[in-house]
């Protein structure tokens, strides 16, 4: 059992380090200086409004299901 703990370990730790490079080269969704800004994909109103439809759609499942 150890063994195989050890063998996870040591898989996952080359994974991490295998990644890190890309991970840290990848700019990301529109980071800029460390801070989220809006892209030409997604302006922060999109998002917005994308979050208050999933929400409504929730809403509205959650009612059906209490019915």
């Amino acid at each position: 059992m150890n063994r195989f703990i050890l063998q996870s370990a040591r898989v996952s730790l080359a994974l991490v380090l295998l990644a890190s490079p890309v991970l840290l080269a990848s700019g990301g969704c529109g980071r800029q200086g460390g801070v989220v800004g809006e892209t030409d994909e997604y302006s922060y109103e999109d998002v917005a409004a994308q979050i208050r439809a999933d929400d409504e759609a929730s809403e509205a499942e959650r009612e059906m299901r209490d019915q």
